[in-house]
């Protein structure tokens, strides 16, 4: 501000990068790196103050809806003890990046009192971000004294960079009556886990979840990733049964997740210096690479990475088998009987009022039944579908023919390409959709790339066949075997599925005759 205000030339501006009246960029070096945090202002006071004075209380949120699930945060320290091979924030990326050659912290009179004064204005979590036990055990141990005495009836959040020690967690218990833990093993495998930087065994995790717990920790949060170096689907899948364990061995209050190291590889970090060192190949490397593929429709185009041992496309698969692995472990299968209630779906059609609709386990499974028997659904079919299963028809006629014992391709949402992509990998026999969809299939530029001339489409939705949905062009005979209006009259308080016209066969199928709506089913 002083250089803005003339009193010296922002060349002598220690760190700052700037663009010079000709339109060059310049940066100056990193010469200012303070050994300590202790100069940090009253940020939260400042914030507070701010919603006042400019009568904004928009601004000052950490991010979009934050005020349905609030957590404030207290930064303990700038840099990292630690060398963890996939963090931008690690001790050789803070080096290389920020020129700092150890972490900055700050004292512990200023960790209690930001944690005073957020209690006083919120009731929200206080996260302390990073682990207290960098600065050693008398910074750490003096640190939680001094919040203890501000008596915050907050949830509390500590940071664990790797096991600590009894002491110290049972200091924790005996301070706050309501705090969360968090760690990441990111493995269950050893040594991935030594090659990432992090070198402690699995008997020394599960030890220190025995002490937190024992301590009176609320919640312990356990993180592993997906798309590390040396792991294979089937070392993401033991991460999964270990999830489990872990979940047996120590109860509700553990909670592991396990999610891909997405959507890049932190810039600065071991793994983006040295790819090749750790079998990484980066697909992103600037920041309008990383632009261009958030436009992308698919998460797989946003990884900015695939290993050695698996593809992008690899990670995304198996991140999905993962996440429903972990999630049979969680539930344990309860006797219906089929008058039960079994969802609520609401719906507006008939009545132009909002209405839930009460369905019984018989009601979807009889629908499901007849939508199987009608189409002759065999279980060798492979289907597809981008509809919302939260839709009557998505749910129907997408997921519930699976009682036959066929599987079903879920799409997050419609993208033409990956249609074509996902019918060539899986052997799609048919699709499920809503007219518009095939009109983009049917006029995609590339639908000649790929190999799909098995592929029956089915036009559901309320919806009646388009004319010239199957018009005589080389293109559309390659793309569309067969076009079979389904269910053009839907009630979800039916069931919700009360008609449907039979698969005709492409041979059968004549441009602009008329057919039948469909069979009433029971």
């Amino acid at each position: 501000m002083e250089a803005l205000r003339g009193s010296c030339s922002l060349d002598e501006v220690p760190n700052l990068t700037y663009r010079a009246a000709d339109g060059s960029v310049k940066e100056n070096p990193l010469s200012y790196v303070p050994a300590s945090l202790e100069y940090l202002g009253d940020n939260y006071r400042y914030a507070i103050r701010s919603v006042f004075k400019y009568r904004d209380w928009k601004s000052p949120r950490a991010f979009w809806n934050w005020w349905r699930y609030p957590i404030t945060i207290v930064l303990t320290c700038r840099g990292c003890t630690r060398d963890c091979a996939f963090c931008g924030g690690s001790s050789s990326a803070m080096l290389e990046v920020c020129g700092r050659r150890q972490p900055a912290f700050r004292p512990p009179e200023k960790i209690a009192y930001d944690v005073s004064l957020i209690s006083k204005f919120t009731s929200a979590p206080i996260f302390l971000v990073g682990d207290l036990l960098q600065g050693g055990r008398d910074f750490a141990m003096s640190t939680v004294e001094l919040m203890s005495q501000a008596d915050p009836k907050n949830h509390l959040v500590f940071e664990l960079f790797s096991p600590a020690p009894r002491e110290f967690l049972e200091r924790i218990g005996s301070s706050f009556d309501n705090f969360d833990l968090q760690i990441s093993p990111e493995s269950h495998d050893p040594e991935i886990r030594e090659l990432l930087g992090k070198e402690y065994d699995n008997e020394e995790l599960e030890r220190n979840i025995a002490w937190a717990l024992e301590a009176g920790c609320k919640k312990l949060d356990v993180f592993f990733m997906i798309g590390l170096p040396g792991q294979t689907r089937d070392s993401v899948l033991e991460t999964v049964e270990y999830c489990a364990r872990l979940l047996r061995k120590f109860g509700p209050r553990l909670n592991p997740f396990i999610g891909p190291l997405a959507p890049f590889i932190d810039p600065g970090c071991p793994f983006h210096r040295h790819p090749d060192r750790y079998g990484i190949r980066l697909i992103h490397r600037t920041l309008e690479d990383y632009a261009q593929a958030t436009l992308s429709p698919h998460w797989r185009d946003m990884l900015g990475y695939e290993t050695r041992w698996m593809t992008r496309q690899e990670i995304v698969d198996v991140t999905y088998e993962a996440l429903l692995e972990k999630a049979s472990n969680r539930f344990t299968p309860v006797d219906r009987d089929g008058d039960d209630l079994a969802m609520i779906m609401y719906t507006s059609g008939t009545t132009a009022q909002p209405k839930g609709v009460m369905l019984t386990h018989r009601n979807l499974g009889s629908n499901a039944y007849s939508v199987v028997e009608t189409n002759r659904v065999t279980a060798d079919e492979v289907a597809l579908s981008a509809l919302p299963l939260s839709h009557s028809y998505g749910l129907t006629v997408s997921l519930l023919p699976g009682i036959r014992g066929l599987s079903c391709v879920l799409m997050r949402w419609f993208d033409a390409e990956e249609v074509f992509r996902c019918t060539e990998r899986y052997h799609i026999r048919s699709m499920t959709g809503v007219p518009t969809m095939f009109i983009q299939l049917l006029n995609h530029p590339h639908a000649e790339r790929y190999n799909v001339r098995a592929v029956p489409l089915t036009v559901i939705d309320d919806s009646v066949a388009i004319p010239g949905m199957i018009p005589e062009q080389a293109l559309v005979e390659q793309v569309v075997r067969a076009a079979r209006p389904g269910a053009p009259e839907g009630e979800t308080p039916a069931g919700p599925t009360n008609e449907v016209a039979p698969r005709m066969d492409a041979g059968k199928a004549e441009r602009g005759k008329q057919r039948p709506s469909g069979l009433i089913i029971p």
